[in-house]
């Protein structure tokens, strides 16, 4: 998961821009309000003028905190939703409210947001799959009508990077090859704050980063053999065979981003 304090490391804060972006000022603290994916949990911000933060997910109905949420070890469907939407807000946070004369993460020098080519394969994964749901004639959810128009504004507007952040070591965006268990070797690419697990045209596997391999895999090196415990609570090895040193190059015929 993103992490506000890492956001706001070294960086000024716009305060107005944080009241234009929903944030109510209560002295000298900025909170912010907004209930997630189903609206059974709200994602609440503090933010104050002397540059204390805080975060924190609660259930709506018992105000408790949804503890679910900052387990690592729990990927259900719902979570995942969850940590995918509390991640583009921070993100969204960040490109508006934050600033320091340098790109922010994910920000571009237009402002736009900057999606590595695998993370957007990914949203463009998910977004077919929502529209297959429509051109069948069958009823998003709420949550799944605002999930598809947020998409179609992001990928309309980002900038893409072809090349990954670290070639050396598996990071965000990285694709890579693994044999796991002695098994035939797959292909990987490690996506940041992804909903769920997608195959492109490809045939590429978007991990997320906060599932379980994918968090084991994190940060290891071609070549490295490692050990790690399984969703079944099985203990598992794997071979990272080979890290690739550009993503494949998407399509981007469909929509209105730009490729760097």
């Amino acid at each position: 998961m993103i992490s506000l304090e890492q956001l706001m490391k070294g960086k000024k804060v716009n305060f107005d821009e944080l009241e234009n972006f929903g944030f109510i000022r209560q002295g000298e603290n900025y909170i912010f309000n907004k209930k997630l994916a189903d609206e059974s949990v709200k994602l609440i911000i503090q933010i104050t003028t002397d540059y204390r933060v805080g975060t924190k997910v609660v259930d709506v109905e018992t105000k408790e905190p949804y503890e679910i949420f900052y387990n690592l070890n729990c990927n259900g469907r719902f979570v995942s939703l969850v940590r995918n939407e509390f991640d583009l807000i921070l993100m969204k946070l960040a490109n508006s409210c934050f600033y320091d004369g340098h790109k922010l993460p994910g920000q571009t020098n237009s402002g736009d947001m900057m999606l590595f080519s695998s993370q957007m394969e990914a949203l463009e994964a998910e977004l077919l799959r929502l529209n297959d749901v429509v051109s069948n004639n069958g009823i998003l959810s709420e949550y799944e009508e605002r999930r598809k128009s947020e998409i179609e504004e992001i990928l309309e507007k980002a900038e893409v990077a072809l090349d990954p952040i670290d070639t050396e070591k598996i990071s965000y965006g990285t694709s890579f090859a693994a044999s796991i268990d002695g098994r035939a070797e797959r292909k990987f690419t490690l996506v940041y704050a992804n909903t769920a697990i997608l195959k492109s045209a490809t045939g590429s596997t978007f991990l997320a980063q906060d599932s379980i391999f994918g968090m084991a895999v994190l940060g290891k090196k071609a070549k490295e053999k490692f050990e790690f415990i399984n969703q079944r609570g099985i203990e598992s090895y794997c071979e990272v065979t080979e890290i690739f040193e550009q993503p494949e190059e998407c399509n981007v015929s469909s929509h209105g981003y730009k490729v760097r």
